[in-house]
């Protein structure tokens, strides 16, 4: 693949041509456009932007459609170019073998990817103040209907500005260069934190990324350290001087959540991106989720009639696929109702959050600390406690020792599965 970019006045254009080795469809995601549009402050100079930050917002956006070589108008250092082609298999040049890698700015500041959701709320609550919240605010094009609405988002965004937080909107069409619609790679969402790292002086950026990443009864655990997304994004953001600065990794959804709601900045958190500020679609599989699970940590009554409304939306054909995704969250808000409805307590026996211990799921894995820069450690660690409390070792081995294939492999969770999956369908009439 080749790429180039013009830029003016703010406005960044980046141009991609595909080779005839590259691969336009991947999986189940193809590319679908060829130029991509990042509206950044009229002030910032892109000269001034380090070309490996350069060449990696370019990366993020095209990665998944690169077969083994990206050519750039610009070299890249030679760290940067040697470490995508050790881990990555793919070749980024030309090289500059003059240019050195960015350095960490000594009195740099950490950076968020902030969505107003309860993740990355709980995020932003555990860093210090100097953090600036970086929203990438999608350009819909006009001829395409969806149903993402960012009403909710820019409140949040505005509502943090006036407590004062220092905050950037920053306006792309960088989802739309594949179908379906969305993040090329997940961490795509740091373009805009990556082409104003020079421009603020980013020392580190953060995402609202859980403890999912050591996928936790997803299947089994496992060390996020030795993930291929760490030795691949991890250590190349390292390269650049901006290193993952994950504070949320070894909390569950349940501990964001806790987090989230104890925050000042909840009264405008909203993790929906289908409804209306503060008024949720209810339709969506973070509403399942997130709604239940605010009302579980907040002691609220769960009525039937939200219920209702819940297993009638969209989010059955979600609760028909099992395992289901996040399932063990879906547990711990299952055997902490208090309710009668049939449903709920069906799929309290479906997902076994009858059977299993989730006591660890409101606790934080403290061993997460370690990936963080060592700089902000000591805050991150004394920021969580006053939250949640840290999980014992024996909670710790209990966590890593689940395998969602063992316990899945019963007839007694088939039963409760298919017992599940036949109720839902017949109250939809389905």
């Amino acid at each position: 693949m080749k790429a180039n970019y013009t830029y003016n006045e703010g406005l960044l254009k980046l141009y991609f041509t595909i080779d005839e080795d590259d691969t336009p469809i991947y999986q189940n995601i193809k590319m679908v456009k060829n130029i991509v549009e990042i509206k950044l402050p009229k002030d910032l100079d892109i000269n001034k932007v380090h070309p490996d930050i350069l060449a990696l917002s370019i990366i993020l956006i095209s990665y998944p459609f690169i077969k083994s070589k990206l050519t750039l108008p610009f070299g890249v250092s030679k760290v940067f170019h040697d470490h995508f082609e050790d881990v990555g298999r793919k070749e980024i040049f030309p090289i500059d073998y003059n240019l050195k890698p960015r350095e960490v700015p000594l009195n740099g500041v950490p950076a968020l990817a902030y969505s107003g959701g309860i993740d990355s709320t709980a995020a932003l609550t555990l860093m210090p103040r100097t953090t600036v919240a970086v929203f990438l605010d999608r350009i819909q094009p006009e001829a395409k209907k969806n149903i993402y609405n960012k009403e909710a988002a820019h409140y949040a965004c505005k509502s943090l500005r006036k407590l004062g937080r220092s905050v950037y909107m920053i306006e792309s069409d960088l989802e739309y260069i594949r179908e379906p619609v969305g993040f090329p790679v997940d961490i795509a969402v740091a373009v805009p934190i990556l082409l104003l790292a020079d421009y603020i002086g980013f020392d580190s950026v953060a995402f609202g990324t859980l403890s999912g990443a050591y996928k936790i009864y997803n299947p089994t655990f496992r060390e996020y350290s030795k993930a291929f997304h760490y030795r691949l994004w991890g250590k190349c953001f390292e390269i650049i001087g901006i290193p993952f600065n994950q504070v949320t990794l070894g909390l569950t959804e349940i501990c964001s959540t806790k987090i989230a709601i104890k925050s000042p900045y909840y009264d405008f958190t909203q993790s929906c991106m289908r409804g209306k500020i503060k008024n949720p679609c209810l339709g969506c599989w973070k509403c399942f989720r997130k709604i239940l699970l605010m009302k579980i940590l907040s002691q609220e009554d769960i009525d039937d009639m939200l219920l209702d409304k819940l297993f009638k939306s969209n989010v059955q054909y979600s609760l028909f696929k099992f395992p289901i995704k996040e399932e063990s969250t879906i547990a711990y808000i299952c055997s902490r109702y208090k309710g009668e409805h049939f449903l709920m307590s069906l799929l309290n026996k479906a997902t076994q959050g009858d059977t299993l211990s989730l006591d660890w799921a409101e606790k934080w894995y403290s061993h997460s600390i370690e990936i963080l820069p060592e700089k902000y450690r000591n805050f991150v660690r004394t920021q969580i406690v006053k939250y949640v409390d840290v999980m014992t070792e024996n909670e710790e081995n209990y966590m890593k020792n689940l395998d969602l294939y063992e316990l899945t492999k019963s007839e007694a969770y088939k039963k409760n599965v298919d017992n599940f999956i036949k109720a839902l369908k017949e109250y939809n009439n389905l």
